[in-house]
């Protein structure tokens, strides 16, 4: 992910921006190119979408609180692996979307572009 320069004041209470990299998270509507908008923050409820950092790495995950001290963040393709924590100090919550933007381009000779704020 990438993280990018983006005004939000009054549009949506978010921290920062991430540019989403792949489309790992597709089933869940998040998808390659998208700019999600997060707030940061260190914990979250079961459902939320999530960034966590496991060893540096920052991913886009659904938050599952599974039992006592086990929390499972849960990718949106059966191809890429859950991240499961069970008191792994390497894998923390980072922060928390709250918007995503995403833009549809299309390059023919009408000049169509639209936009949407999701």
């Amino acid at each position: 992910m990438t993280e990018v320069a983006l005004p939000t004041a009054g549009i949506i209470n978010a921290d920062y921006v991430l540019d989403v990299a792949d489309n790992s998270m597709h089933t869940f509507g998040i998808h390659e190119n998208d700019m999600v908008f997060i707030r940061a923050q260190d914990f979250a409820e079961s459902g939320d979408f999530v960034i966590v950092m496991k060893n540096g790495d920052a991913f886009i995950r659904r938050y599952c609180k599974c039992g006592e001290g086990l929390e499972v963040f849960m990718a949106g393709h059966s191809g890429v692996p859950s991240i499961i924590a069970d008191g792994d100090s390497n894998v923390q919550i980072v922060g928390k979307v709250v918007g995503i933007l995403r833009t549809f381009e299309n390059d023919d000779q009408d000049g169509f572009r639209e936009e949407s704020v999701i």
